[in-house]
């Protein structure tokens, strides 16, 4: 059932909103809040006497988020005091003689007597629309030009001064969200922050408004309303005259489920932009609900969130009991924002996969009918040939999409003499008592190691990032621990890692050799040795392990090594994640039982820590564009 705060959408129902300057927000949204202040700020500066500084004002927001639209209409709404906008759109200058042209005409030279209360003539306001985009090769490059106006209201002309007097200046953004996303991305580089004036354009700032868009979570509200309000206005646009501008009097119907998927589950790619162009491509036939489309123009418009087209690697080894609440907190998370999910190993009853699929059930439906597949399972020979995983991957085919990769050649199983087109372990079977049940046979082990490890090259290298918690430490059936080999490749093909070592397990060890600890440790104390594998290969197997263009670890020392050379603290070496080294910090030391010796209740502590967990990480992905990884090495 479609929720009491929205079904005005089908109804006429009631709504409490605040329309400030022509523009609809929820009830004391922080839009309505600054818009009002805003407001204020330009009727005071309009009544000031003399000739003060002009006004500057920035707007931030996401793509499509009605930034413009929001400017425009504030613009509209003053009256006589303030003269129309002009609109200078930075994107499309190439150097600031073309801005001074854009703006030359715009102020005269006649000065305005310091005695006038109010200005004898309308107040200019210049829109700087994307006045974060890059001058020529030069990110923000625009902002030390801008300086000299803001603060004492002269713009260069060659030689010449153009006098602003008394203007307004609206300065939008188009890579941040928010003034703090503004900074925090200009921060990444602590030096170029300051080299490109950032500070000195935020400390001439009057105000700022964040204009949040409809793809966007809020805990002072609900998504649904914002996208509700938004939804109302383009159906109304859409599919009334003039005079019926009025959604109690339109009269208009529309199918309560599509509304309901539009107001709860999809992303709009596009922001507001495209949940307008549905209603745009919208039709209705007389007496009938609005059809709002499903065809492949949708795609364009809609999909599964924030981080569709995202693939991520889940590495947690098999046992998903003990990972179980992290576990499914994190994947229900990623599925919910769109990702997809990409495992390498088999499906164990209750395991890792298991737990995967298993939250894939809570994911939201799509909005159209999608033939990619949300979560991927990656196998190597002879794992595809067990009877169990067989079983799994019929059972669960429309769900998961199983990678069989063919990790030994047909030579390969002939010079370890393995058998064929069927499944083998690697290690013997224990009893009861731990006791092997058969003899050790180092053919098969190698096999495993050369297969498992060519699986996860290829899983590495069609992921976006790496999520690592848990996993075994020590006994393996590869040639090292199969989380430590992942994050091993993963930092080598320059791909953003995110350990918790709250599980313990290998992650933690992980975590500690990559400075995530509270303290440096020692090398040789993290991760436990394993059978040496690669000490019993034949000669023509020592370049089973190579992968071109990259010198990877082959001993367990090596290994270790290589963990602490590509330390969080190693510059150029570690890749980015979205996260400061605080916030890894944070996110590696998540631990259920620090809560719970703070005397949390249980369930309380497993809750918070998921939800700091999902939110750090979800964050970090959020970012990845931020800043561009360093080439491979």
């Amino acid at each position: 059932m479609m929720k009491d705060e929205v079904k005005y959408v089908l109804n006429g129902g009631t709504l409490k909103t605040t329309t400030v300057a022509g523009l609809e927000f929820p009830a004391e949204s922080p839009e309505a809040e600054r818009c009002k202040e805003i407001r204020g700020i330009l009727d005071d500066y309009a009544n000031r006497t003399g000739s003060p500084k002009p006004l500057s004002i920035a707007v931030f927001g996401p793509p499509g988020s009605g930034k413009s639209r929001c400017v425009k209409k504030i613009a509209a709404d003053l009256g006589g005091k303030y003269a129309s906008l002009r609109v200078v759109n930075l994107s499309q200058l190439a150097k600031p003689d073309d801005l001074v042209k854009q703006i030359k005409g715009v102020f005269d030279s006649t000065p305005t007597p310091a005695s006038t209360p109010v200005p004898a003539k309308p107040i200019p306001i210049i829109f700087f629309d994307e006045f974060d985009t890059p001058l020529g090769e030069k990110a923000l490059g625009w902002l030390r030009w801008f300086l000299a106006p803001m603060q004492d209201g002269e713009f260069l002309d060659g030689d010449k001064p153009i006098k602003t007097e008394k203007a307004v200046f609206i300065f939008a953004g188009a890579t941040a969200v928010s003034l703090k996303e503004f900074e925090e991305r200009a921060k990444l580089d602590q030096v170029a922050y300051r080299e490109k004036k950032v500070p000195d354009f935020i400390s001439r700032l009057r105000s700022f408004i964040d204009v949040k868009g409809v793809n966007e979570q809020d805990k002072r509200e609900k998504r649904e309303v914002r996208r509700a309000l938004a939804l109302r206005h383009f159906l109304l646009e859409r599919w009334t005259k003039k005079e019926e501008k009025n959604w109690e009097e339109s009269k208009l119907e529309i199918d309560p489920e599509r509304v309901e998927s539009l107001l709860s589950n999809v992303h709009f790619i596009h922001g507001a932009r495209s949940m307008e162009a549905l209603v745009e491509m919208s039709t209705k036939r007389e007496g009938e609900e609005i059809q709002i489309p499903s065809n492949e123009l949708t795609k364009i418009h809609v999909g599964r969130g924030a981080l569709d087209g995202k693939l991520i690697g889940i590495s947690a080894g098999l046992d998903g009991d003990k990972s179980g609440e992290l576990l499914t907190g994190i994947t229900s998370a990623l599925l919910g924002e769109g990702a997809k999910l990409a495992y390498g190993g088999d499906f164990e009853e209750n395991g890792t996969l298991h737990k995967i699929v298993q939250a894939l059930e809570d994911a939201p439906p799509d909005f159209f009918n999608r033939e990619d597949k949300r979560i991927l399972n990656y196998l190597g020979t002879p794992s595809f040939w067990r009877p169990v995983v067989k079983a799994a991957a019929e059972k669960h085919k429309g769900e998961v999409d199983f990678q069989e990769l063919k990790t030994l050649s047909p030579r390969e199983i002939e010079d370890l003499n393995l058998p064929r087109d069927q499944w083998f372990r690697a290690r013997p079977e224990k009893d009861e008592n731990g006791k092997e049940k058969e003899s050790y046979q180092s053919n098969q082990h190698l096999a495993w190691a050369i297969s498992l490890f060519r699986m996860r090259v290829r899983l590495i290298e069609d992921i976006d990032a790496l999520i690592v918690f848990g996993g075994k430490d020590g006994e393996s059936w590869g040639r090292f621990s199969g989380v430590a080999e992942e994050v091993m490749l993963a930092l080598a093909f320059r791909k953003p890692v995110y350990v918790m070592g709250g599980l313990g397990g290998a992650a933690n060890e992980i975590g500690k050799l990559l400075g995530l600890a509270h303290a440096t440790v020692n090398p040789d104390e993290c991760l436990k040795d394993v059978m040496p594998i690669t000490a019993l290969c034949p000669p023509k197997f020592k370049r089973a392990f190579a992968v071109p263009n990259l010198s990877l670890p082959e001993t367990l020392e090596e290994m270790r090594d290589y963990f602490f050379s590509h330390s969080i603290t190693a510059e150029g070496k570690w890749p980015w994640n979205g996260l400061s080294a605080a916030e890894n910090r944070e996110l590696f030391r998540a631990d259920i039982s620090l809560a719970e010796a703070a005397g949390e209740d249980r369930q309380n502590a497993v809750q918070k820590s998921r939800a700091n967990c999902v939110d750090t990480i979800v964050k970090g992905l959020s970012r990845l564009e931020w800043k561009k990884s360093a080439a491979r090495p």
